[in-house]
């Protein structure tokens, strides 16, 4: 990961946060991408590649419709 402030495709942006997820990048390495986001806006194409790397990476939990029913998101995450 380097501090290149160019933007990434969706395809370089999904990898990039696959190997984040996943622990394949230091926490040296994941400050240089947080600095970087911070000197600039993403672009559409990354945040849609970060946005699927993170769904595909997500653990889908299937409840019965009667507890799906009652349940209360209490993360906040809107999820």
């Amino acid at each position: 990961m380097t501090a290149d402030l160019s933007a990434l495709t969706h395809v370089e942006a999904a990898a990039l946060m696959r190997g984040i997820l996943r622990g394949e990048q230091s926490p040296e390495d994941i400050k240089q991408f947080l600095l970087t986001y911070n000197a600039r806006e993403a672009t559409p194409s990354e945040l849609g590649g970060f946005l699927a790397a993170v769904r595909e990476a997500a653990t889908k939990v299937d409840l019965p419709s009667g507890v799906a029913a009652r349940a209360i998101d209490i993360v906040g995450t809107g999820g």
